[in-house]
């Protein structure tokens, strides 16, 4: 008795892009995250980048899913969809925000303000 081998379907196989299929949105989500992570590296101090970063990255699903709802033709129907873009966007924002801390953000955010003696 034959017994069909599941791990060498051509389901279960990369798959590789088809001729009207690009890399490109898959390309731009990258060079998006790089480009965003390595700007709030160089600009806010160490604490503050995970939950900066965050908050960044639902800013930018949201973006996308703007895109997305206006233009629903966006994306090939077998390739990457915009949808697709902003699940990975809101999946880096989630797990940016879990990892981050808020104490150094609200450290960062708080002015440094003076004590005044009628408070006291």
């Amino acid at each position: 008795m034959h017994r069909p081998n599941f791990l060498s379907s051509p389901q279960s196989r990369s798959r590789r892009p088809a001729a009207g299929e690009s890399a490109i949105p898959i390309l731009a989500f990258v060079v998006t995250l790089l480009a965003g992570l390595v700007v709030m590296l160089a600009l806010l101090p160490w604490p503050v980048v995970l939950p900066a970063f965050s908050l960044w990255s639902l800013a930018a699903a949201a973006v996308v899913a703007l895109v997305a709802c206006l233009r629903p033709w966006v994306g090939a129907p077998r390739g990457v969809m915009a949808w697709d873009v902003v699940g990975a966007f809101t999946l880096i924002g989630c797990a940016a925000a879990i990892l981050g801390e808020i104490e150094p953000v609200v450290e960062y955010v708080r002015p440094m303000s003076t004590r005044n003696e009628s408070h006291d």
